[in-house]
């Protein structure tokens, strides 16, 4: 095996061995995914730009639910990298009738409006609920491409 530069240990933390970073794992070692290659400086600012973007994002959603009167939570939105879909993560005691609001949102957002519901009762894989998930899956932070770089403490 190549070394890539992350090591995973036995109190399930990935170790990058080329700075001083270390980040929980919930999931153990099968969900790691395979590393092609180091982020570019470019990427890493459309990722935050994006990120600021889907924060915008939900603020809007969360708007035109209440004008509409909607019995649903929206708790995170993302973009796919492409900008070819936009999917949103909701909350709702049962079946909720969206249709009206896809289309809303598609007059904004002139892309494919995805909406998935999450169960509210049903744990994730680490034990959290799926909003507690959802919302720690948005606060990942981007780490430096420069190896020699310290400043990411």
């Amino acid at each position: 095996p190549v070394n890539s530069g992350v090591e995973y240990d036995t109190n399930n933390t990935f170790k990058c061995s080329g700075c001083d970073i270390s980040l929980p794992s919930h999931g153990g070692s099968r969900d790691l995914k395979r590393l092609l290659r180091l982020a570019t400086d470019d990427e890493i600012f459309l990722l935050v730009l994006k990120k600021e973007e889907e924060e915008e994002l939900l603020k809007i959603c969360e708007e035109k639910i209440v004008q509409r009167g909607l019995p649903m939570k929206v708790v995170d939105a993302e973009y796919q990298f492409d900008r070819h879909k936009l999917t949103f993560f909701f909350e709702a005691e049962g079946r909720v009738d969206f249709r009206e609001l896809v289309r809303d949102l598609f007059s904004i957002y002139k892309t494919r409006i995805w909406m998935q519901q999450l169960d509210k009762s049903a744990p994730g894989v680490d034990g959290t609920h799926s909003a507690e998930t959802s919302n720690r899956i948005r606060n990942i932070a981007v780490l430096p491409t420069d190896r020699n770089s310290k400043e990411a403490k």
